[in-house]
């Protein structure tokens, strides 16, 4: 597997830690930008840049016809991509997060989507912080817990501290108890690990085309217990 590296910033730059050193083609940056040329020459783009870099990347990266995985968050999706990449029989593969913990967090999440009533119709709020430099407020993962859980009215917050990786907690809470379910990220090279096993997924699994949600990749695995 040759992998382009776009993006190799706070989370970006431990991509290049789960691969072998003859895996990696090119590292892209601000200042070195992805070419046609050079993107055609990996079998995939692994891309860690802020959405609106991403939304600007989509028409290169389709051009250069490779498979990608996107850690993007706050991407203006182009409505016909899937349906494009179906076309191309080329898959992308992007996450709101690579954490498996957190994926397992969406999982519950999504289970409670159903059961506000037996659980005596709680309030909810998801709280969030981050890095004072992640630039998208709330975070891709605070709306996709509020999204799977699918509940009115729940609130979100966000805050932006020094130098957090990332905490997410959502809170249940009636009058009369209280459920608290919180994951807590102590480094930004787990992201970077689960985008590359993403990518060693799609290199391995050519059939797998179109726009791909890694969340839906996980709920097959957590409902497999494999």
């Amino acid at each position: 597997m040759r992998v382009n590296i776009i993006g190799p910033g706070k989370t970006g730059k431990f991509v290049k830690d789960f691969l072998a050193p003859e895996e990696i083609m090119h590292v892209f940056s601000n200042s070195h930008p992805p070419t046609l040329s050079k993107l055609q020459e990996a079998d995939l783009s692994i891309v860690f840049v802020d959405g609106g870099g991403m939304t600007e990347l989509i028409p290169l990266l389709l051009e250069a016809g490779k498979p990608v995985v996107t850690g993007s968050t706050a991407v203006t999706w182009p409505s016909e991509l899937d349906q494009q990449l179906r076309s191309m029989k080329i898959g992308w593969i992007r996450a709101a997060n690579f954490s498996p913990m957190v994926n397992f967090f969406f999982y519950l999440t999504r289970k409670l989507a159903n059961s506000k009533k037996i659980l005596g119709d709680p309030a909810a709020e998801i709280y969030e912080v981050h890095h004072i430099t992640k630039r998208d407020k709330p975070s891709g993962t605070a709306l996709r817990l509020a999204h799977d859980l699918s509940w009115s009215g729940v609130e979100i917050k966000a805050e932006r501290l020094e130098d957090y990786a990332g905490i997410h907690r959502l809170t249940l809470e009636n009058e009369r108890e209280r459920l608290t379910i919180e994951h807590e990220s102590f480094s930004r090279a787990m992201y970077a690990q689960g985008a590359v096993e993403a990518a060693r997924i799609l290199f391995r699994s050519p059939e797998m085309v179109g726009l791909i949600n890694y969340e839906e990749l996980m709920y097959d695995i957590f409902d497999s217990g494999q």
